[in-house]
């Protein structure tokens, strides 16, 4: 916990000087608000929304307990160390810290930070909080040498010392993790050429805190103990990107064996969230082939939408939805265990129960006061919305109409809103209203299932698919299809290589140089990735790249165009990725 447990050491010394400062060894300092209380807090500031972005990322990214929801609280006096974590979910950071980790500039401060609290949001996933315990152990202790025999006694009677510095090493590699998903650079806090961060923050230690170096690794050993899993690390990060684009190919089971492989190392509620889409999207397919009225009868929230490619599904459509459906189901039940703050897998959660025509269930998800009733995010209101509709058309139209309304008028690119509207106005013979909505809904989002059927709804042609297919194969040196041998020592040249073995039934290997990156499954090019980062005007995109097959529409305002045999994914008008699948 970058040597946490030293901050009681700390008021210890402060107990030594300033009488009456036990109140520190109080249950209340378990607690956020005591320590907003006691030294105050910092909330505004260039610094401190830069560091409050950073540890919105993280969060995202990290594995939580059910019962906690990880709270950033920086405190305006300067404590040593700098960063802690409380069992109430609340991570302690002080301006200290921040300007330790910012010394050496904004890219390199932003990976520190990234990494210090990604560290705390480790124990927090792993329920360490034995040095509350070891707290207040010692503030009953004028001696040292007291306190230090107590928590030797302590430690030997809740698990060795060793499993203690173990616990920091996992915090640390789970810490790697996050920093990694979030889109920041580990080899800042660790590199093979010196680079040591532990030992960099140490140095900012005062030397009275020093007297639990005895219960966390040396800097030395969590140096390279990071850097024996560093290589591990990346490889896992790898795993679940190309689980993603394989998502978004519709290669729905090999993403899902590769999700799979990665639950095992990071059992997180995104991933459990993946999977469950996964499993969405193949009940999808199944449900289309034996009513394909339900399957796009409304448009409901999802992270993508609903076009599937899925392969090798049973013969039997009835049973292969019964079984993809009700793996959805549990998978996104378990997302909302890990984490009951987190709306898009409850969100997820109701378009799967819809779907399964489970209405009572789906609506007591928006009947959660705390989460889902007053939520303003408007797939939760979309959903919302078809859910009262389906459950009682005669009762909730006025309502389920007005819920769509609001969200067109404070949310204008929204397509879901404008299709399901429309759906509203079409299944009560409102027929002008309805193809007006679905003509608008088309202009947003002229591609997939959904738009294919608007037009049919009205009668428009269907769009010609005319995508620049040569002319993206051509700018690649490698496309999917047989590796051969002469594709073999290509990849066999680029700089890094990572094979996986554990837990996979396929072989899976991923070859990458800067800025590409190619996976082979069972000795086939599945994908083909380059990172590219330049500017792109969206409203060009057809024109650059031809008319897309799918566009998707996640939450998090990335889009991915899905085109026949090649993607992009797009962010504020940037384009970041472009793959061949």
């Amino acid at each position: 916990m970058l040597r946490l447990i030293k901050i009681y050491i700390f008021f210890v010394v402060i107990n030594l000087i300033i009488p009456n400062s036990n109140s520190f060894c109080s249950s209340k300092a378990m607690y956020g608000d005591w320590w907003i209380k006691t030294y105050g807090q910092i909330t505004s500031g260039k610094m401190v929304s830069r560091v409050i972005t950073i540890f919105e990322k993280l969060s995202d990214v990290a594995n939580k307990p059910g019962n906690i929801y990880p709270n950033l609280i920086i405190i305006k006096k300067n404590i040593d160390p700098c960063a802690f974590s409380l069992q109430d979910g609340s991570i302690i950071l002080t301006k200290k810290a921040i300007d330790i980790c910012y010394r050496r500039g904004i890219k390199v401060g932003d990976s520190r930070i990234a990494f210090v609290l990604g560290h705390e949001l480790a124990h927090l996933s792993l329920n360490h909080f034995w040095h509350f315990a070891a707290f207040q152990t010692i503030s009953k202790h004028r001696s040292k040498d007291k306190a230090y025999n107590e928590i030797i006694k302590m430690l030997k009677q809740s698990g060795s010392i060793e499993a203690r510095k173990i616990s920091e090493l996992q915090a640390d590699e789970f810490g790697l993790i996050y920093t990694l998903m979030a889109g920041y650079d580990p080899k800042v806090i660790i590199n093979n050429k010196g680079k040591n961060f532990f030992q960099y923050w140490s140095n900012q230690l005062p030397e009275k805190v020093a007297l639990t170096d005895k219960f966390h690794p040396t800097s030395e050993h969590r140096a390279n103990y990071l850097l024996s899993k560093m290589k591990a690390v990346i490889e896992k990060i790898e795993l679940f990107s190309f689980a993603t684009l394989l998502y978004h190919a519709g290669k729905y089971n090999i993403s899902l064996d590769l999700l799979n492989s990665f639950y095992k190392s990071f059992p997180s509620r995104e991933v459990n969230n993946n999977i469950g889409l996964i499993y969405f999207q193949q009940a999808i397919s199944a449900l289309s082939k034996y009513n394909s009225h339900n399957t796009y009868r409304f448009m409901l929230s999802t992270t993508f939408d609903p076009k599937t490619k899925a392969e090798n599904l049973r013969n039997n459509p009835r049973s292969d939805f019964l079984f993809n459906i009700k793996n959805s189901i549990k998978h996104f039940r378990d997302a909302c265990k890990k984490d009951r703050f987190y709306i898009r897998s409850r969100v997820n959660l109701s378009s799967a129960l819809i779907l399964n025509e489970k209405y009572v269930t789906a609506l007591s998800i928006f009947r959660d006061q705390d989460l889902m009733k007053s939520s303003k995010d408007p797939y939760t209101l979309n959903n919302r919305a078809i859910v009262l509709y389906l459950f009682d058309s005669d009762l909730y139209f006025e309502k389920a109409s007005k819920i769509l309304k609001d969200l067109i008028k404070d949310h204008p690119l929204f397509p879901n809103a404008y299709y399901n509207l429309a759906r509203l106005y079409y299944e009560t013979n409102q027929k002008n209203k309805a193809y007006q909505l679905l003509r608008v809904f088309i202009k947003i989002m002229p591609s997939g299932e959904h738009a294919n059927i608007a037009r049919q709804l009205t009668g428009d042609h269907k769009v010609k698919y005319s995508s620049k297919m040569k002319n993206i194969i051509n700018s690649f040196d490698i496309v999917p299809g047989d590796c051969d041998n002469h594709i073999m020592r290509k990849l066999n040249d680029f700089s890094t290589i990572y094979k996986y073995e554990d837990g996979l039934e396929r072989e899976v290997q991923i070859f990458s140089n800067p800025g590409m990156s190619v996976l082979v499954v069972d000795k086939v090019i599945e994908i083909v990735q380059k990172k590219i980062i330049q500017q792109i005007d969206e409203s060009k995109i057809n024109s650059t790249y031809g008319q897309p097959t799918n566009i998707s529409f996640p939450s998090s305002g990335q889009k991915s165009y899905i085109y026949n045999k090649f993607g992009l994914t797009v962010k504020n008008n940037k384009l970041s990725t472009l793959f061949l699948f």
